[in-house]
């Protein structure tokens, strides 16, 4: 991320989650884990572990030190919300999909794995546009340590020894 940014960072995570669901998507009933499941997966959680933090760094990136606390609540609440929706969705479609086909003929298993491909591919889609908008709407910016930290006392806004009354995070108590 230091080398490339933010920006490419997100959208290389968002891209790699899509082509490891796309990878897992061709699931049938006689897929095995090994074959079927389990190489997706590796490619969806190695881009999803690169995308988390790196999608929180961006969403606090130039927030000041008094507001921060309340933008990383604004994003993990956003994230939550997001991921539940998703979900909401996401089983809403592939339960609708199992219905039609099993009403169609199709026998249930086929018609489960049918319906659980179909989330799997909606949601790939959905992590693609999220690529795109990064690399459309994300500013790219290398991150670094803020303001302060590291320079010589006296320098930037953290420089300054806590005075006495202050409390210290992880200090004890006297």
């Amino acid at each position: 991320m230091a080398k490339i940014g933010v920006k490419f960072t997100v959208a290389v995570g968002f891209f790699g989650s899509a082509i490891g669901l796309l990878l897992t998507s061709g699931i049938g009933v006689d897929s095995s884990y090994i074959g079927g499941i389990l190489p997706g997966m590796v490619v969806f959680g190695a881009c999803v572990g690169m995308l988390m933090p790196t999608i929180t760094n961006a969403a606090l990136h130039g927030i000041t030190g008094q507001d921060s606390s309340l933008a990383s609540g604004v994003q993990t609440a956003v994230q939550q919300l997001g991921g539940a929706f998703g979900l909401a969705l996401l089983v809403t479609l592939a339960v609708r999909s199992v219905q039609s086909d099993v009403a169609a003929g199709i026998v249930p298993p086929v018609a489960a794995a049918n319906g659980y491909s179909l989330a799997i591919v909606i949601c790939a889609v959905l992590l693609a546009i999220g690529g795109l908008l990064s690399l459309l709407l994300i500013e790219n910016f290398k991150p670094g340590p803020p303001p302060g930290v590291g320079s010589p006392k006296g320098e930037g806004e953290s420089g300054a020894e806590p005075d006495a009354e202050t409390p210290v995070l992880g200090a004890a108590r006297t």
